[in-house]
């Protein structure tokens, strides 16, 4: 049982440090990821929304996870959000040869297959934390 909760706070504070570097870098360099938003392929009409929202949802989450009374909310708001992140790395991958891309910091410097390795990986212990969270959360707790 100690070895579920380990594990599981190691995964929550590895998303917890993913999005909130992610949402930071977003924010200090607004100007450039707002311009990259712009030009990126799908998502391009709606940058005005996405470059707050996105840093505001990555905060968000990374506050939930950071709280046990919160991390259950917080861990499925990240497996919503990794999935339509991934997802939009797998079309960009498969459908478009112009990938400008919308990541501050070091993420930044990653090729897009990488990218795509990082969010699936990322996805998967989102996964595993919700299943750890589940099976050691007793019953009579669980709604």
């Amino acid at each position: 049982m100690k070895r579920k909760v380990i594990t599981l706070e190691i995964i929550c504070y590895a998303v917890i440090l993913l999005f909130a570097y992610a949402a930071l870098s977003k924010l200090f360099l607004y100007n450039i990821y707002v311009k990259d938003l712009e030009r990126s392929p799908f998502i391009g009409p709606y940058a005005a929304y996405l470059s707050l929202t996105l840093p505001v949802a990555e905060l968000a989450l990374s506050a939930l996870l950071f709280f046990e009374s919160t991390r259950r909310i917080g861990l499925w708001g990240s497996l919503v959000l990794m999935i339509l992140f991934t997802g939009y790395v797998g079309l960009i991958l498969g459908a478009v040869d112009s990938r400008p891309c919308t990541c501050g910091g070091l993420i930044r410097n990653l090729t897009w297959q990488q990218h795509f390795a990082l969010n699936v990986t990322y996805t998967l212990l989102i996964a595993l934390g919700i299943w750890l969270q589940k099976s050691i959360t007793p019953s009579w707790q669980k709604n």
